[in-house]
């Protein structure tokens, strides 16, 4: 029986909350749609008219836009600063610095001293990634191995590069 009461008393309490203020705002800023850059309009012509409409109004991408807004919006510039640095002509292999004796599986490209180091055996890009530290911007490249001497990964990379 006391079940009951405990019930009885928890059904006819209340509460009552007083929210005092003087305007309550809610703003959907995911409303605000920014266009792609120029340089990805291919790559949007190219999708279908499902995978378009999601990339535009999915849920997923809402959310995207709100994280976006909260932070800042990307430079534009960006894109072609980085594609400037990959498409830049390498360096003929006598201005190749010798290779340090404990050569990692990455290659890297310090844009303000022009300095390259490569693995042994490095011969396949795999993807790059943008650091910064101490005011010069590193890009970093995982690269796979592949048996080879030291003059063989010199003109190997050289010729990636171009």
């Amino acid at each position: 029986m006391t079940f009951m009461g405990s019930m009885k008393n928890s059904l006819l309490s209340r509460t009552t909350e007083n929210n005092i203020s003087l305007a309550i705002l809610k703003f959907d800023f995911s409303l605000f749609k920014v266009e792609a850059p120029v340089e990805f309009e291919p790559l949007g012509s190219a999708l279908s008219c499902r995978r378009r409409d999601e990339a535009e109004n999915g849920p997923q991408h809402q959310t995207a836009r709100r994280l976006a807004a909260l932070q800042h919006e990307p430079e534009s510039h960006q894109y072609n600063w980085m594609n400037s640095v990959f498409n830049q002509s390498p360096p003929t292999p006598p201005d190749l610095p010798p290779l340090p004796i404990n050569a990692t599986k990455k290659a890297y490209y310090n844009a303000g001293e022009r300095v390259y180091y490569v693995p042994r055996g490095a011969s396949e890009w795999r993807t790059g990634v943008i650091s910064t530290k101490n005011s010069s911007t590193i890009i970093s490249i995982v690269i796979d191995d592949v048996p080879g001497n030291e003059e063989d990964v010199r003109t190997e990379y050289i010729r990636k590069l171009a």
